[in-house]
Parts: C-alpha cells; sequence; structure tokens
C-alpha cells in the first residue's frame, strides 16, 4: 500500500518505491475496523507474491475494500 492508501504493485520492497502498478484506493476505514491487526502491518510492509495465484488472491482480498469512484471526488472536495 502506498502512502495514499492506494493498493500498489511494487517491484521489490516498497521503501525503493519502484512502482509497478497502482490498483484502486482502499477504504482505510473499513480495513482498520474490519481486518487483523497483523494483515494492516503486512499492507504497510509489503506482502511479497511470489505466483500469479498469489497476486490473484491479494487483488481479490483487497478489491472488497476499494472505495468507489463516487466516495472519492466527494472526499476530495
Amino acid at each position: 500500500m502506498d502512502e495514499q492508501g492506494n493498493l500498489t504493485l511494487f517491484q521489490g520492497p516498497p521503501e525503493a518505491e519502484r512502482v509497478m502498478k497502482t490498483f484502486f484506493q482502499m477504504d482505510m476505514g473499513s480495513i482498520k475496523s474490519s481486518l487483523p491487526k497483523g494483515i494492516w502491518e503486512q499492507l504497510h510492509q509489503g506482502i511479497r507474491v511470489q505466483d500469479l495465484e498469489e497476486y490473484n488472491s491479494v487483488l481479490s482480498t483487497f478489491s472488497d475494500y476499494a472505495r468507489d469512484s463516487s466516495e472519492q471526488v466527494m472526499h476530495a472536495e
């Protein structure tokens, strides 16, 4: 996850800031209230993805917490 709360795919550790793709902005309140603390920490440290199955699993898990575009516009104003 990047500093703005976007689910982002990095090449290497997130600290290296080599962004490959940004998927969507996540609803941080929902994540904090519904996921175990360990998952929250993993998001900040980076979740290592080693194959396509893990990649799809991570996207599937966190897509439930994606903010929709109308919500993002409302918060931007």
